[in-house]
């Protein structure tokens, strides 16, 4: 798989995460991105980061949940 292809197969994933209501169908898409990442970028850094800047929504998603799993509204 190339890296254009792991792309388009994240921003699917995100996607499909997002539009989720519940955990059970929130898991596979997790799992997925999970898988994918390494393809992207080795590790988190420049390339990483400005990948994720072409996926509105992507940081908000992410501040939101680590704002919920500390218990802050």
């Amino acid at each position: 798989m190339t890296k254009l292809e792991a792309k388009i197969r994240y921003r699917w994933a995100f996607a499909h995460w997002r539009k989720a209501t519940c955990e059970s169908e929130r898991r596979p898409h997790e799992k997925t991105m999970d898988e994918l990442q390494s393809k992207i970028a080795s590790r988190p850094g420049p390339e990483w980061d400005a990948f994720v800047d072409t996926m509105p929504g992507y940081r908000e998603s992410w501040n939101a949940m680590i704002k919920q799993a500390r218990g802050e509204s």
